[in-house]
């Protein structure tokens, strides 16, 4: 009998066809046309509950968040009051539109636009104007500040543009608000976050993060050794869950690689999220990995579970922590991009600070890997020799999403 070749030994992974999934390219436009932005911007983003924080960011009354939302061309305050309710608000002044909170986080018992004073308190609505009496046609009740639909969903604060909107954030969430409902998140408070502006399209980073074709290549010096094994070297995702609009797909670590630098190995065993910690002696509640609703299909050498809540948000959920990767569009070839990592404990010694800070440095270098080549396609298609981009079998939560989009832009 014949030796089974390599290739016949590797497992076959789940491929696109195996979900009807046929279309094998996306249209080069999709990443240029100021058209398809806009598109995506009113059909996409504004019909859409979008992840705009966390509840931990707002443990007290009068404590608030404001955030930019790129795709709604709008910067909205996410506040608990003091009667201890949370709502959203645009940030923008009822009299002339000037935002009257500058600064990513803080507690304020009122807010006041530093144009002309206007007072708004922290349930929204306008308690003080300046020479009132000049303003015989305005009727306070009616000029608080605009307020937008507010829901939560395992400790995460979501938004919507519509104040109304067509479907309650359970409803868009669906199975994969079922499936990962009660994750233990509350409990993984310290961590760090990095924040950049790119010159290419957002959907450009989308596909980076929901692939691993790429990373024997690409990170071949970063995530390589880590992630690739015999039976699995092009690093294909286990067990692709679609749950329309968003998906889930398990990966896996290579458990039997271990760090030949000793700084490295500490650092990985100290601070990261997707490590085992149980040589240190640090906290190892594995509370996440054990959830019911992730990894069900036992993946023996679980990483993470890479779930895309659409349109851009990936909750990465990991051994001892998890990551949030946003994807913000700006224009057609200009994204905000915002990763968030948390762990379950907070560094106690210098030591444990220094793994802390080489994690967050490692992670950057890893982001700009994956930034570089999307930044080089950007460029690449200004060219407009290049018509279609194209998606491989073993690219299917490319494919999905590329369709997802397109449903919803072209409302088929």
């Amino acid at each position: 009998m014949n030796k089974q070749s390599s290739q016949e030994k590797i497992k076959r992974f789940p491929k696109a066809r195996d979900f009807n999934l046929a279309k094998g390219y996306v249209e080069a436009e999709n990443y240029t046309s100021a058209e398809i932005f806009e598109a995506e911007c009113e059909e996409v983003f504004k019909k859409s509950w979008l992840l705009l924080g966390e509840l931990k960011d707002l443990s007290e009354k009068n404590s608030y968040i404001q955030k930019q939302l790129p795709p709604l061309r709008a910067s909205v305050i996410v506040i608990r009051g003091d009667d201890d309710e949370i709502r959203a608000f645009y940030n923008h002044c009822s009299h002339r539109a000037v935002p009257v909170v500058d600064g990513g986080k803080g507690k304020a018992s009122s807010f006041r636009c530093p144009y002309h004073g206007w007072v708004y308190n922290t349930r929204g609505e306008l308690r003080g104007v300046p020479c009132e009496d000049d303003f015989p046609h305005l009727n306070k009740p009616e000029h608080g500040l605009a307020q937008l639909a507010l829901d939560t969903w395992n400790g995460f604060i979501f938004v919507h543009a519509e104040t109304e909107p067509a479907e309650t954030l359970a409803e868009f969430l669906g199975e994969l608000g079922a499936a990962y409902d009660d994750l233990p998140l509350e409990k993984y408070l310290h961590g760090f976050s990095l924040k950049q502006t790119l010159d290419c399209n957002w959907k450009f980073m989308v596909n980076a993060f929901t692939e691993g074709y790429h990373l024997p290549f690409l990170h071949n010096k970063t995530l390589k050794t880590q992630t690739a094994t015999t039976d699995n070297p092009h690093v294909h995702y286990h067990d692709p869950r679609f749950m329309p609009p968003h998906f889930v797909s398990t990966l896996e670590r290579n458990y039997a690689w271990a760090p030949s630098d000793p700084v490295q190995s500490f650092a990985l065993s100290v601070a990261s999220p997707a490590h085992s910690h149980s040589t240190t002696g640090k906290s190892e509640s594995r509370e996440i990995a054990t959830h019911p609703g992730v990894n069900p299909s036992k993946v023996e050498n679980f990483m993470m579970d890479q779930v895309m809540i659409f349109p851009n948000t990936q909750l990465q959920l990991m051994l001892n922590g998890y990551l949030i990767h946003q994807f913000w569009p700006v224009a057609p070839d200009k994204m905000v991009m915002e990763t968030t990592i948390y762990s379950d404990t907070k560094p106690t010694s210098y030591r444990e600070e220094f793994a802390a800070v080489y994690m967050r440095a490692s992670g950057r270098d890893v982001v700009v890997e994956d930034s570089s080549m999307s930044i080089l396609q950007q460029n690449s298609l200004k060219s407009g020799v290049v018509k279609k981009l194209y998606i491989g079998e073993n690219e299917q939560n490319l494919r999905f999403f590329a369709q997802q989009l397109s449903k919803k832009i072209n409302k088929s």
